[in-house]
């Protein structure tokens, strides 16, 4: 069961900057046990089009309902109302269709059972108020490092770096082609569509999915192979080379732009892999319970901190 906080506990590690400015000798930098250094490196987004990326830390996990829930209690109780309210967890929107989800209502965000779930139906703004609270948390915690620490949501370049691990060519983030491995155990959670559910239309000439009455889950369709009935618990499935767990499957991610990536428990198979388009253009950062965050940090120099 993972027990590890994006804000409270902490690990110390080296950290070596190797583009933009020079640290001298080496820094000790904390940061909150959940992160992993993600090295610097270049990215191909296409061909004959690279990009570089500058070391960063990555949180290994999507923010669960606990951490979530513990920023809420903090803007309530330093009476930023008017911040908790931009930043509430719409559980309403649990309601909405695709699925049905009336049982999550009340219990998904604040019972105990789904504390280490992935927080859900939080607006873009709302992840990003986050980012902004353990920035201010963290720095007036440490005061005295060298650096300071700027958490916020990662660039589609950098979250795909990430989900790469180094491996150039990588279709999934653990690095194959497949979504099972060699036991026949699923590698994330997402939707997989009941058999009866593939139709063929002759006059399209193309196959659809449709609703089947009575299928084996109240999400039609869904076959519960992935030993989970709508998300997992954030420190689910085996993590990528670079530590990352979930970063296909689970919850949807927002990144610094409102787009999303990765695919959710809601997804068919084609969203999970790294390359995928935006699957909720739509949303425009709106909540969704298909949608959540993973933020990363820059170290910056002191007295650099932007909006």
């Amino acid at each position: 069961m993972m027990k590890k906080s994006a804000i409270g506990l902490l690990t110390v590690f080296t950290f070596v900057l190797c583009t933009g400015f020079s640290l001298g000798k080496k820094k000790k930098i904390k940061v909150p046990e959940c992160y992993e250094y993600i090295p610097s490196g270049t990215l191909n987004l296409a061909k004959d089009d690279k990009v570089s990326i500058r070391g960063f830390y990555m949180s290994t996990v999507e923010v669960t309902n606990k951490d979530y829930n513990e920023f809420l209690a903090s803007l309530e109780q330093q009476g930023k109302t008017d911040l908790a309210e931009k930043a509430r967890i719409e559980k309403e929107r649990w309601q909405q269709k695709p699925a049905y989800g009336e049982p999550f209502v009340e219990t998904y965000s604040s019972h105990p059972a789904y504390a280490e779930y992935p927080v859900v139906n939080v607006s873009l703004e709302g992840a990003k108020l986050f980012c902004e609270y353990i920035t201010d948390h963290w720095n007036k915690k440490y005061p005295h490092q060298a650096y300071e620490l700027k958490f916020r949501l990662p660039t589609r370049a950098e979250w795909k770096f990430a989900a790469r691990a180094g491996s150039e060519h990588a279709y999934y983030p653990w690095g194959g082609y497949y979504l099972r491995n060699n036991k026949g155990q699923l590698l994330a959670n997402f939707k997989r569509h009941h058999p009866a559910s593939l139709k063929y239309d002759p006059e399209k000439r193309i196959y659809e999915i449709v609703d089947i009455p009575g299928a084996s889950s109240p999400f039609n369709g869904k076959m519960l192979n992935d030993n989970a009935h709508i998300t997992a618990p954030s420190e689910s499935f085996a993590p990528n080379p670079h530590g990352m767990f979930n970063m296909s499957g689970n919850v949807s991610e927002f990144l610094l732009d409102g787009s999303t990536i990765g695919g959710s428990w809601g997804s068919t198979a084609y969203y999970l892999h790294i390359d995928a388009e935006d699957e909720y253009p739509e949303l425009n950062g709106e909540a969704s319970k298909f949608v959540g965050f993973r933020p990363i940090i820059e170290i910056q120099a002191k007295g650099t901190l932007d909006d």
